[in-house]
C-alpha cells in the first residue's frame, strides 16, 4: 500500500467477502515482513530506517525486541528452528547473521558478510540448513558459512549476465534451485550435482 506504515488483517468469508479485523501500526514504512512459530511472531524489515522489529501476534499484538540493520535490509530469511536469521542488505551489499533468543527477539548482527552489490534475499538448503544469499548486479549466489565474527560467503553458482538473481528457493528435496531473473524476466533452474 505504498508508504503505509501499517499491517492489515483481514478475515476473509467463505463468499470472498474481506472484512478489516485489526490494523497493527509497524512504527515505519515495511519493505519485508517474515512470519514464524505458526504466525504467532512477525518480524518487520524497515529498509528505510535499518532495522528489523518483532512483533508477538499472540494476543494483543507488542513489540519484543528491535535490531539494528545496516545497510539497507530488505528481506529476512530465518531457519526452521528459530534460532537463525539473516538479512539480506540490498544497500549495503552483504548479508547480516542473527540470532533469535528464547523470546523470540533477534540478537545481533554477530557478523556482516560480504556477498555482492544489491544483495537481494536468502534461502535455505533443506537438507543441509545451510544459508544462501543472492547478489543482483554480480549475478551470483553464495553460500553462507556463519560461525559469529568469522563468518564469510563462499560463491556457489553463478548465473548468465543481465539475470538478476531477485528471489530464489529450493526444492523440498533440495535436488533443484529455482531463480527468479529481475533483470532478463526468466525463471532458472539449477538441478544440484552430486553431494
Amino acid at each position: 500500500m505504498g508508504a503505509e506504515e501499517s499491517l492489515f488483517v483481514f478475515e476473509v468469508e467463505s463468499r470472498g467477502r474481506c472484512t478489516l479485523e485489526r490494523r497493527l501500526d509497524l512504527g515505519g514504512v515495511p519493505s519485508f515482513l517474515s512470519f514464524r512459530k505458526g504466525g504467532e511472531i512477525l518480524d518487520v524489515v524497515r529498509e528505510g530506517a535499518d532495522e528489523i522489529v518483532t512483533f508477538s501476534l499472540a494476543g494483543e499484538p507488542r513489540v519484543i525486541g528491535r535490531v539494528k540493520a545496516p545497510g539497507g535490509p530488505c528481506h529476512l530469511r530465518v531457519d526452521a528452528t528459530s534460532r537463525t536469521a539473516v538479512a539480506s542488505c540490498y544497500g549495503g551489499g552483504h548479508a547480516l547473521h542473527y540470532t533469535i533468543k528464547i523470546d523470540d527477539a533477534l540478537e545481533g548482527p554477530l557478523a556482516t558478510i560480504p556477498v555482492g552489490p544489491k544483495t537481494h534475499s536468502a534461502a535455505i538448503e533443506p537438507k543441509s540448513g545451510a544459508f544462501f544469499a543472492s547478489s543482483l548486479d554480480d549475478n551470483v549466489i553464495e553460500e553462507l558459512r556463519l560461525s559469529g565474527l568469522a563468518s564469510e560467503g563462499k560463491q556457489v553458482l553463478s548465473l548468465p549476465r543481465g539475470a538478476g538473481p531477485r528471489l530464489f528457493e529450493f526444492s523440498g528435496d533440495g535436488a533443484w534451485l529455482y531463480v527468479v531473473g529481475e533483470f532478463d524476466a526468466q525463471l532458472h533452474a539449477f538441478e544440484r550435482q552430486g553431494e
